[in-house]
């Protein structure tokens, strides 16, 4: 598989070595200021390095857009803030989802790429410009092609559902058959809500990278550190893709500068950006860029001032920012710089906290697919067996628009359901592929992977709903047990084979208090940009010399309704990849 790769390694480019004294140590936190918008008079006297293309991030995006403009034959410097290269994306499950691709049709389907769009728009972005959307669309299967190239390996078989949760009769994980799943569903694709989106030709989106055959001990030990309990156990993981990315970088005489932080940009008397100034440790360097500067930073929502200014009701309803980034001032020097930012307050959420409890089986197979979940008052607020961010989502604006004494929500089970999903529970504690964690109740002494998470149980429905002093529930429950025997869901449209009825001899029934405290993720707002990745300004003109890949740009996926896991890093690399490659295109 060629050198062995150190995640110190990157800390020199082909091209020369790095004063390793400069770079050594924890990254420095960011200061939380916004950087001064650099003008000609603020340029520095003296430059300390200087490349065609500077990088702000090495994570999906940011890699992506150094491989192409080396490629291209131009130089390129990446700044990161981190003392690991990769961003968030080496540190997933090995997901990336695009439709349409080669390897769907040497698997026998036969969508198109206009209708993957026209899924997409199902799914909820009819308000991102179609020149946009179609950037991800059409120049998606390239992307695939060209990390396969690289030799990027992809699981073989193909499952129609959520690979990761493929389940013995025991509720444990059948590590087997995931680890053979290189294309299958983790999202909406295949759900009654937007299946009627592909036109009759719905298909799995995910593509899972693998190592199975790579031997490399530097890449296992890794991913042992860095990939999520799943890819620990299932041989995928996000540095399948991203460490033969990175090779190519360094490879192709790309500098990648770790520890270091950008917190200022340089305009020329042009309006042109020209550079930034980064930190390293206690001190700093100022960076020339002669073609460009670009920003794929990753989540910039972890700026508490950021999240204030634009993140909207998020704040209200227990967000807490998931995903690596540099703090926000990569977004902060785009704003500087002319930019500005759109659709900040589309979301996606998840949630590892009490609501993972609940939600991490996701899908048709998952442990608790027949729960449901209702709020307060005892009423439904969504369908249960959709995509996970979709489900959190609806919550966090169903808890908003409530009342606070209001904002509590509940999932329903069966005992069947309950008692398998504590299985799968304490079998991923006992497997060492998550912490450990409390539910109360009954269960108080117990200990599975939540943490502390309120449960009522009772042996019927009725004195359920007076435990928890929700007179409605004995409707719900009526209305849904008549959807069930109807065989469709008339409120919420989930799939029929997860309508199971609630009567007396399901029971006991338990409920799980969904906290109101946590719920994880990211904006999907971000920069404004055009077909290009050029950022633009408030006038909707490109501002000279400045690009946004990644987090740090608007998404494709601006509805609430985020098709699939993995989307986030396709249209990161794609847009990397445009950038690079447009950028070459001038040189």
């Amino acid at each position: 598989m060629g050198e062995s790769i150190s995640r110190r390694s990157f800390l020199v480019g082909a091209a020369g070595a790095v004063a390793a004294a400069g770079l050594a140590g924890c990254a420095p936190q960011p200061s939380g200021q916004a950087a001064a918008a650099g003008a000609e008079s603020d340029l520095p006297e003296a430059w300390d390095k200087e490349a065609d293309v500077v990088i702000i991030g090495s994570g999906a995006g940011g890699a992506a857009a150094a491989w192409w403009a080396l490629k291209g034959g131009l130089s390129v410097i990446v700044l990161e803030e981190r003392e690991e290269a990769g961003g968030s994306a080496i540190e997933n499950a090995g997901q990336i989802a695009v439709g349409a691709t080669s390897i769907h049709k040497e698997r026998g389907y036969d969508a198109t790429s206009d209708q993957f769009k026209a899924f997409l728009k199902a799914c909820g972005t009819d308000g991102v410009p179609d020149e946009l959307l179609d950037i991800f669309v059409y120049q998606g299967p390239e992307m695939i092609d060209w990390l396969t190239d690289i030799g990027v390996k992809w699981a073989p078989e193909t499952i129609e559902d959520n690979c990761l949760i493929i389940q013995n009769e025991d509720g444990s994980i059948d590590t087997d058959a995931v680890s053979r799943c290189g294309l299958n569903s983790l999202g909406n694709e295949f759900h009654p809500n937007y299946i009627g989106g592909w036109d009759g030709h719905p298909q799995p989106l995910c593509l899972m990278a693998t190592w199975d055959d790579l031997e490399d001990e530097e890449f296992v030990e890794y991913r042992k550190d860095c990939m999520s309990s799943f890819a620990m156990d299932c041989h995928h993981g996000g540095a399948a893709y991203m460490l033969p990315i990175l090779r190519g970088v360094r490879d192709m005489g790309g500098e990648i500068l770790l520890n270091t932080t950008a917190t200022r940009g340089y305009k020329d008397e042009t309006g042109q950006v020209v550079g930034v100034y980064a930190e390293q440790g206690s001190g700093g360097i100022s960076v020339k860029a002669n073609k460009a500067v670009v920003i794929a930073a990753g989540n910039w929502m972890t700026d508490s001032d950021l999240l204030e200014q634009y993140a909207g009701h998020v704040q209200y309803v227990g967000f807490y920012p998931l995903s690596v980034s540099d703090g926000g001032t990569a977004m902060k020097i785009g704003l500087d710089m002319g930019g500005h930012i759109v659709n900040s307050d589309s979301y996606w959420l998840s949630s590892e906290s009490s609501f993972y409890l609940f939600s991490s089986t996701t899908g048709r197979i998952g442990t608790t697919a027949p729960a449901i979940y209702v709020n307060a008052d005892g009423a439904r607020f969504t369908a249960e067996d959709e995509y996970t961010p979709g489900t959190c989502g609806r919550l966090a604006y169903d808890r908003f628009v409530s009342p606070v004494e209001k904002r509590n929500r509940y999932v329903i089970l069966r005992d069947e359901e309950y008692n398998r999903h504590m299985a799968l529970l304490k079998w991923r504690v006992d497997s060492g592929l998550a912490g450990t964690y409390a539910v109360g109740g009954v269960d108080e002494n117990a200990e599975y992977e939540c943490d502390y998470t309120t449960m009522t149980h009772a042996d019927t429905i009725p004195e359920l709903a007076e435990a928890l002093n929700m007179p409605f529930l004995e409707t719900q429950i009526a209305i849904y047990n008549d959807s069930v025997e109807k065989g469709v869901d008339l409120q919420f449209n989930r799939f029929p084979e997860n309508l199971r009825p609630f009567k007396d001899e399901d029971g006991p029934f338990h409920a799980g208090l969904v906290s109101p405290t946590w719920l994880g993720g990211y904006s999907h707002g971000g920069l404004d940009i055009d077909t290009n990745g050029q950022v633009l300004d408030s006038g909707y003109k490109p501002i000279p010399g400045l690009y946004a890949a990644g987090r740090s740009a608007r998404s494709i996926a601006e509805g609430t309704h985020e098709p699939s896991t993995g989307l986030s890093c396709a249209q990161a690399m794609v847009l990397g990849m445009v950038i690079g490659k447009h950028l070459s295109s001038e040189a």
